[in-house]
């Protein structure tokens, strides 16, 4: 019997469990650059609203303030 045959299985393995490891942390990586990416998404969104509401108080505040009417 050739010793090389029978290592082969257990070498087979190692590569495998080191195959899996390696795209379990490749995986890893990508859901924490996806939910950085979710995060930065959220507060641009809510820089947008506030950018915004300052814009319509700017807005509201530099309108001429309407005179009442005569009766």
């Amino acid at each position: 019997m050739n010793s090389e045959s029978s290592d082969e299985p257990i070498q087979h393995g190692t590569q495998m469990r080191r195959r899996a490891g390696s795209l379990w942390g490749d995986l890893n990586e990508t859901k924490k650059v996806v939910e950085a990416m979710i995060e930065a998404e959220r507060r641009a969104r809510h820089q947008k609203t506030l950018a915004l509401r300052a814009l319509r108080l700017a807005q509201a505040s530099s309108e001429k303030p309407r005179e009442p009417k005569e009766r």
